[in-house]
């Protein structure tokens, strides 16, 4: 692995001038070609929850510490949106993604089941997982690979 030096710097107290105090020893990544899965889409979307809404840069950024791929902010927008957990809007003259917002929280029925979107919140899960248990219902969260659960 390849290291390169890097200068750390203090800011400034006010009145005095910013001072490199040191060099330290920084890892080169090197890109293997296949994009790299960081985290998973349930910190991505509890992070969106916490975050509301944002630039489309601000979603690309945090979609990207997800999946590095090029194509993976786009396509996550797209599916998070198709799942009901996101809206955004459009510029009308470019037709460019410019921002997002969290879609409220909503429990949708559907043959007999139900299914979460929207605004996600470990609270909002332990009060359905309370109500499901005394209501006598069973409440299962169905892991998936790619997508929020």
């Amino acid at each position: 692995m390849n290291r390169r030096k890097s200068l750390v710097e203090v800011k400034p107290v006010a009145g005095q001038e910013t001072q490199a105090i040191g060099a330290v020893d920084l890892p080169t990544i090197q890109n293997s070609g296949t994009p790299t899965q960081i985290a998973d889409a349930n910190l991505l979307l509890d992070a969106l929850s916490c975050d509301r809404f944002g630039s489309y840069q601000s979603f690309v950024s945090r979609a990207l510490q997800v999946n590095e791929a090029t194509w993976y902010p786009s396509k996550c927008l797209q599916t998070l949106f198709a799942l009901g957990h996101i809206d955004y809007a459009r510029d009308t003259s470019t037709f460019n993604m410019i921002r997002w917002k969290i879609a409220p929280v909503v429990v949708n029925l559907r043959n007999q089941e139900a299914f979460l979107s929207g605004f996600r919140s470990q609270a909002i899960l332990d009060c359905l997982r309370t109500y499901a248990r005394s209501s006598g219902l069973n409440m299962k969260v169905e892991p998936n690979s790619k997508w929020p659960d």
